[in-house]
């Protein structure tokens, strides 16, 4: 966990669409920063409302790509059935 509200993430390299792909450990340390801020409070102004926006799109995030493994696992499967009929 992080000790301070200090973000260490570096921008490691583009993927072949032209996109970054973050890091296990980037994501990580993503969540714990945007938690360093704590929920929103109107009275002191802080950043809560900005963070909790982006843990859901983290949480999105982790959402969709296990979503997007099980349409490849799918596909797998029929292009495995479809291998079999075709012989």
């Amino acid at each position: 966990m992080l000790e301070d509200c200090t973000p260490q993430a570096k921008i490691v390299g583009s993927t072949p669409t032209g996109g970054f792909m973050m890091t296990q450990d980037e994501l990580t340390e993503a969540e714990q920063l945007a938690r360093c801020y704590g929920p929103a409070n109107c009275w002191t102004g802080t950043s809560g409302t900005l963070a909790a926006w982006i843990i859901r799109l983290l949480n999105e995030r982790k959402e969709l790509k296990q979503q997007l493994e099980a349409i490849k696992a799918q596909c797998e499967i029929a292009s495995n059935l479809n291998r079999r009929m075709e012989q």
